[in-house]
């Protein structure tokens, strides 16, 4: 097929060289602009050897490699959304709909849409195979990826986009993979789908923004022979914490956004978007929840104090732990995808 395309596609364990893991046979095609592939070669130098002359001396090919991915421009829909997510949190559980089944606004899943959970991984990272084809008829796949950030922002066509930054174990150009793309039907979603609650008598809101990040790392476990990574993990420090964060722009400064920066004050949160079309002939729309019962603004940053109407300000804002019952966020999909881990 002329073009190119981006395909994902769920491990059921990181893929390092030679590895033979599992992979979904339920695969998502991505509408994208952009996949930069970088194979993270690291030159073997001989830094500051004696070799005979006033100079570097060559350096001697491959120390190792740390493969990593980036996409850019994605415009989400449903299904793609919740794989998205079922990578970056590391785990799902989902509930067929049926008698009894209900979203976080308590209205009921029907039969023919699943319910989604995601869980944060307190372990393993779930991980990624992924395979694209550049417009020149080359193939490039990276295994064993995970997924360190996604960004989401709406740009000035009212789309909602999103980035993604991926770290893997294993990556190059292969042969041609004999692959068909297959697009989801579903439309993206919209800026007009997405409402927001936010902190009590807060000013009005003009812009947001929202990205969703986990610290990751690959090493060498020395399981295999190779010059790439085998081992991928949540970094060892604060930055390995499920962080779900971003900027709200407001119109004006008001009293009551300064206090709960000031003060640490902790408010009740929800990031809602809901899908224009129906999920088959379930009469019942797509829809995520990101539910954050322990908001916080984090920082301020004011418009300069001028002869104008008003004084615009843009804040930094993150979930944190709510104490009263132990959770940072609940981030719920419900949607036609059925499964998303699907291995033979």
């Amino acid at each position: 097929m002329a073009g190119a395309w981006v395909q994902f596609a769920l491990e059921q364990a990181p893929n390092a060289e030679g590895g033979s893991n599992l992979v979904s046979s339920n695969v998502f095609y991505l509408k994208a602009d952009s996949v930069k592939f970088d194979d993270g070669f690291v030159p073997l130098e001989e830094k500051g050897k004696m070799v005979g002359a006033l100079g570097r001396a060559r350096h001697l090919g491959t120390a190792k490699f740390e493969p990593k991915l980036s996409v850019k421009g994605i415009f989400p829909r449903p299904a793609d959304l919740g794989l998205m997510l079922y990578a970056w949190s590391g785990g799902c559980t989902s509930t067929p709909g049926a008698g009894g089944v209900t979203d976080p606004d308590a209205a009921a899943v029907p039969a023919g849409a699943t319910k989604h959970v995601f869980a944060f991984a307190d372990a393993a990272p779930q991980t990624l195979r992924i395979t694209c084809k550049d417009a020149g008829g080359k193939y490039w796949r990276l295994s064993g990826g995970g997924i360190e950030n996604i960004t989401f922002a709406f740009g000035t066509d009212g789309v909602l986009s999103c980035d993604l930054d991926i770290i893997g174990l294993f990556g190059g150009e292969i042969a041609d993979p004999s692959l068909s793309p297959s697009y989801d039907a579903a439309t993206p979603f919209r800026q007009g789908d997405m409402t927001l609650e936010w902190l009590t008598d807060s000013a009005v809101t003009k812009g947001f923004d929202f990205a969703l990040k986990a610290g990751l790392e690959t090493d060498k476990g020395f399981s295999v022979v190779s010059d790439y990574p085998d081992t991928i993990q949540f970094m060892n420090d604060e930055a390995s914490l499920p962080d779900v964060s971003g900027t709200i722009d407001k119109r004006t400064v008001k009293t009551e956004d300064l206090d709960a920066l000031h003060d640490g004050e902790q408010f009740a949160a929800q990031i809602k978007l809901t899908h224009r079309e129906d999920i088959g002939a379930t009469g019942r729309k797509s829809a995520a929840w990101i539910e954050m019962l322990g908001c916080q603004h984090i920082s301020f940053d004011p418009d300069d104090i001028k002869n104008v109407r008003r004084r615009e300000s843009k804040w930094g804002w993150q979930a944190r732990v709510d104490e009263a019952t132990d959770t940072l966020a609940t981030i719920t999909v419900v949607n036609g995808t059925a499964a998303y881990a699907t291995y033979a």
